[in-house]
């Protein structure tokens, strides 16, 4: 597999975990509305409680009505105690979703670590072949260097040749 197609997976992998992030944090969305949704439960908890108390107060007053009043706070209660139980239930369930998140979690990073381990060994071996071409190219510089002088010192080498010809009338006939 060349460079180019390891860049790619990688690429296609950091996409991937993008996407798992994305769900993710679509999910930890869902679970503060959920918890948002048992805090105002709560909060109508808390105010029929206190119009509970209210009534406890009209009771001493109202001893004749107490009993009855009474029997329908007991229902009440475990309607309550039923509703409490269902949450307790909810949130047994919420612990559970967040430690299978957070494995995730722990799976992700373990994942994005081999990952950056990847990404340093690339960066080595890039930094490596970067040296290789300034090398080369250094190289190559020097040869076309030398070729050149070698031809101008052959060119010289000819224009002396014919200067020597043009002058030396002997070897002209004509």
């Amino acid at each position: 597999m060349t460079d180019s197609e390891k860049l790619d997976l990688l690429i296609v992998q950091m996409q991937a975990m993008n996407g798992q992030m994305g769900n993710l944090e679509k999910q930890m969305g869902n679970l503060e509305k959920q918890v948002g949704g048992l805090e105002k439960r709560m909060d109508g908890m808390e105010m029929h409680m206190g119009g509970m108390e209210k009534r406890m107060d009209g009771m001493e007053m109202h001893m004749g009505s107490m009993e009855k009043r009474m029997d329908g706070m007991e229902m009440r209660m475990d309607g309550m105690e039923k509703r409490m139980d269902g949450m307790e239930m909810r949130m047994d369930g919420m612990e559970k979703r967040m430690d299978g998140m957070e494995m995730h979690m722990g799976s992700m990073e373990m994942r994005m670590d081999g990952l950056e381990k990847r990404m340093d060994s690339i960066e080595i071996r890039m930094d490596g072949m970067e040296l290789q071409i300034r090398s080369t190219e250094r190289n190559l510089k020097n040869q076309i260097m030398r070729s050149e002088s070698l031809i101008l010192d052959e060119v010289e080498r000819v224009h002396v040749i014919l200067d020597d010809h043009i002058h030396d009338t002997k070897r002209h006939t004509a």
